[in-house]
C-alpha cells in the first residue's frame, strides 16, 4: 500500500515543463567556389523557370537518371550575394543520394540534364520558397537503377 503524497501522478517534478532541446548552428567550412558564384557568366545556359547553369565538366554520353532512379550526387551550396557557403556534402569525395522527385525544384530540373560523371554550377534565383539567390556545384557521380517490386509485394 502506497503512502499518502507517494503517488505517482503527484510528483512535482513531474509537472514541471521539459527543458526545450536548442540545435546548435552546424559549422559548414568555406568550400571556394569553382568560378564566382555571385552571378552566371555570359555563356551560361538559362531554363525556362529561370535559372541558369554552366557545365564545368561535360560528357556527351554515358549514363543519365530516368524518372523514378535515384542519383549519387556531391554538391556545395553558396549564398549569391556574399559567396558564403551554406552546404556541402564535403571536400573529402562524400557523396548524397536522392530521388530528383523529392528535391528541391532546382534540383529536380537539372539532374536530368547530367550525364554520370558531369559536373555543373546552377544559379537558382530568389523566389518559389528561397528567401535568397543561391548558388550550387553539382556532380552527377552515379544513378542508382530502380528497384524492380518483389513478387510478394505485387500480391
Amino acid at each position: 500500500m502506497l503512502a499518502a503524497g507517494a503517488c505517482h501522478g503527484d510528483d512535482e517534478s513531474e509537472n514541471k515543463p521539459l527543458p526545450i532541446a536548442r540545435a546548435e548552428p552546424r559549422h559548414v567550412p568555406q568550400v571556394q567556389a569553382p568560378i564566382d558564384v555571385k552571378k552566371p557568366p555570359d555563356d551560361a545556359m538559362k531554363t525556362m523557370s529561370g535559372l541558369s547553369y554552366k557545365r564545368l565538366v561535360q560528357k556527351s554520353n554515358g549514363l543519365q537518371p530516368s524518372a523514378g532512379e535515384s542519383v549519387l550526387i556531391r554538391y556545395t551550396g553558396w549564398r549569391q550575394a556574399t559567396g558564403q557557403t551554406f552546404f556541402t556534402t564535403g571536400t573529402d569525395g562524400q557523396t548524397m543520394t536522392i530521388n530528383p522527385a523529392y528535391a528541391a525544384p532546382a534540383f529536380r530540373e537539372v539532374i536530368p540534364l547530367l550525364h554520370k560523371g558531369e559536373k555543373i554550377v546552377v544559379w537558382v534565383p530568389a523566389g518559389e520558397g528561397m528567401p535568397e539567390a543561391v548558388a550550387y556545384e553539382i556532380e552527377l557521380v552515379d544513378v542508382a537503377p530502380k528497384v524492380a517490386p518483389s513478387y510478394s509485394a505485387l500480391h
